[in-house]
């Protein structure tokens, strides 16, 4: 009902005298202006209702979002008056006003929406049940790390795989609802239609898919070989590999408090130039039910309100979560634009590297030392375990990317019985059909087609680091840093394509090799 009102009232605006009949200046002013009023309160609502688990304004601003980005007459004009405006002044904003209301076409569909967020809350409210007590991610996670009894583990691992039985079938069918909106849109798929909302070149991604492949498959097979000896064991599972690592956790542990976090984060963000308690952001790093256990930075109102969701652990890999958000955050903080969509961050792969790099800092020698305070022998000994564990993530990086890649092509097969073919075949680990661990990811519900964007981030990021290497030297304790990654990345924000603000930085388009060079001494 009310999305109906609210598609006559623009219509009526449209033909009386605005829309087409007005300048598209006024027009596209109109519009981001109305776009910036609703994104804010709802964004302030999903914050609530992933930092809590419930939202009373989540449903009311979803629907007036909704309403407004996904009206035809609207999208026509914009549509129309993009065509006729040939002030090159305002192309950007026009390519990034279609880009989002054909997005939205598909995302803020009712079909979509509410399915989304009743799989969310089931993804919040989800504790493993191991035994008689409740498990968070958290401590699944450092059992899966660190228990001795490999017994525990295995239970460990299919009590965390029992959140894809909740969420699996809702996932199959957002995968059929999202390949039958794309396809009214002209797209045969929509995978197809995520690749081009990215920015993204399919036939780029699969070449470099198939490269890591041939790349990782040999040094990959040899450290699984060398993992099962140290361990002693028959043949490795999933729930072994992490823990072939535990004696190195638990020595690392101790340089890596849960109290210490955020102070080292602010130490080592100075020393980069960034005093984050001079910036607009604000940290929730508290585990508690109902809360998401995932990882998030949340532009509320950049650059004027950003936020960082995390749930704070011992050990190093809560550092290097913070680390990342802090980079998405620092870089919603430094965007300088003048309208709202040219002042949004860059597309996911693009956003992502600038967070990668940031997260790079904690594997680096020198802020091992300085900030962590580890010996030179740890931190030599994690390093060189760091690239060995970079090896067991890309394997497994290869069989999630396929597996969605090859989800919409069909989404009615067996996807369970996909993503186990496609763990065989990319991780050399045992199967086991009977879990649907798979469905956990809540990328395929929340951000679908974005799981290759954490893997083009790490390729930016080797390409930017090697020409921050040539330019400027290390990146901890770098004045230099701070003025690179402002005026060549930040202050941009939206507009450029991501791929041109890239070849301006490091002289060359996304080229593989700089990461492809990074993982040749894990061979």
């Amino acid at each position: 009902m009310r999305k109906r009102i609210f598609g006559t009232a623009i219509f009526l605006f449209l033909t009386a005298g605005g829309g087409w009949a007005q300048p598209p200046k006024v027009f596209l002013d109109s519009v981001e202006a109305r776009l910036e009023k609703i994104a804010v309160p709802y964004n302030l609502a999903q914050w609530r209702f992933y930092t809590t688990g419930k939202s009373d304004s989540l449903e009311r601003y979803e629907k007036l979002w909704s309403g407004y980005v996904r009206d035809s007459v609207l999208f026509a004009a914009a549509v129309r008056l993009k065509a006729d405006d040939k002030d090159p002044g305002r192309s950007r904003r026009w390519e990034l006003l279609y880009d989002l209301l054909l997005g939205e076409r598909v995302a803020s569909s009712p079909e979509i929406m509410p399915l989304v967020d009743s799989l969310s809350k089931i993804h919040f409210s989800f504790r493993a049940t191991l035994g008689d007590s409740q498990k968070t991610d958290n401590e699944i996670s450092k059992i899966l790390r660190t228990n001795k009894d490999r017994v525990v583990r295995r239970q460990a691992y299919f009590a965390q795989a029992q959140r894809g039985e909740l969420l699996a079938d809702g996932i199959q069918e957002l995968m059929r609802w999202r390949n039958a909106l794309a396809r009214t849109l002209g797209f045969s798929n929509y995978y197809e239609l995520g690749m081009e909302l990215a920015g993204l070149n399919r036939s780029f991604l699969l070449t470099a898919l198939k490269q890591l492949d041939t790349l990782t498959e040999k040094p990959y097979r040899a450290l699984l070989a060398q993992l099962q000896k140290k361990l002693g064991y028959e043949k490795l599972e999933a729930w072994d590999v992490s823990y072939a690592y535990a004696d190195l956790e638990l020595k690392l542990d101790p340089y890596f408090s849960k109290d210490s976090l955020l102070p080292v984060l602010k130490r080592s963000m100075l020393g980069l130039g960034f005093r984050l308690d001079s910036l607009p952001i604000t940290f929730d790093t508290e585990n508690r039910p109902g809360k998401s256990q995932h990882a998030y930075s949340f532009g509320i109102d950049p650059p004027k309100d950003v936020r960082i969701l995390m749930n704070a652990d011992v050990g190093i890999t809560s550092y290097n979560t913070i680390f990342h958000e802090c980079g998405h955050s620092i870089n919603a903080c430094y965007v300088s634009q003048p309208t709202w969509l040219l002042r949004s961050q860059a597309p996911g792969c693009f956003s992502e590297g600038m967070a990668q790099i940031f997260a790079g800092l904690t594997r680096q020698k020198k802020w091992l030392i300085s900030y962590a305070h580890l010996p030179l022998e740890l931190a030599d000994e994690y390093l060189e375990h760091s690239a060995e564990r970079q090896l067991i993530r890309i394997r497994t990086t290869l069989a999630t990317l396929y597996f969605e890649f090859f989800a919409y092509q069909n989404p009615d097969q067996d996807l369970n019985k996909l993503w186990w073919d496609l763990y065989e075949k990319y991780t050399f680990l045992p199967r086991h059909d009977e879990a649907k661990g798979w469905a956990g990811i809540i990328h395929f519900a929340t951000h679908p087609v974005y799981l290759q964007n954490y893997l083009l981030a790490d390729m930016i990021a080797a390409q930017t680091n090697f020409r921050l290497k040539q330019d400027l030297g290390e990146m901890a304790d770098n004045p230099g840093f701070k003025n690179f990654m402002v005026t060549k990345y930040f202050a941009p924000g939206a507009s450029l394509p991501w791929n041109a603000i890239l070849q301006a930085a490091t002289i060359t388009e996304l080229d593989p090799q700089y990461y492809m060079l990074e993982l040749v001494p894990a061979r």
